[in-house]
C-alpha cells in the first residue's frame, strides 16, 4: 500500500486504529479512507507486520488542528518537535 510508514516495536498494536475504525471515526467509508491516505490526506499509517494503523492520539491532534493535508501536518509536527528541542 502506498504511503505507508515501516515500524517496528513503537506501539501496542491493540491501541491503534485500524482501517475501519478510523472511518467510522471519520465519518467515511473505508474505500474513502484509502483514497484519502493515497491523495495524502491524512496522517501517515504505520505498517506492522502487513497490517495498517493509526495512532489514536495522533488522529485526535490531527482533527483538533482542523484535519491539514499530510505534508502541513507532517511540516507542522517536525516543527513541534524542533520547538520542543530548543
Amino acid at each position: 500500500m502506498a504511503n505507508v510508514q515501516e515500524t517496528s516495536g513503537v506501539a501496542n498494536p491493540a491501541e491503534l486504529m485500524a482501517v475501519g475504525e478510523l472511518a467510522r471515526r471519520l465519518r467515511v467509508s473505508v474505500r474513502q479512507v484509502h483514497r484519502m491516505n493515497k491523495a495524502g490526506l491524512i496522517p501517515r499509517p504505520l505498517r506492522i507486520g502487513g497490517v495498517v494503523r493509526w495512532h489514536p492520539d495522533e488522529i485526535d491532534r490531527w482533527l483538533k488542528c482542523g484535519a491539514p493535508e499530510r505534508s502541513g501536518w507532517e511540516q507542522a509536527a517536525t516543527q513541534t518537535v524542533g520547538d520542543e528541542n530548543t
